[in-house]
């Protein structure tokens, strides 16, 4: 999950989870929580396709 944290952010990740090799689901939606929170923190610049609040006017 950590690669693919780097691969998306860009940023440098350690990353340490207690979730079950057989939860794909689980892991699945624990990224997607941290790419929401990292994005909300202003660690991870919005994708290209979405819509930036502040700037569009």
């Amino acid at each position: 999950m950590a690669r693919r944290l780097v691969l998306k952010t860009g940023l440098n990740i350690v990353l340490a989870c207690n979730i079950p090799k057989d939860s794909p689901m689980l892991e699945a939606a624990a990224e997607r929580k941290l790419i929401e929170k990292l994005r909300g923190l202003g660690y991870v610049r919005p994708r290209a396709g979405e819509a930036n609040t502040s700037t569009a006017q």
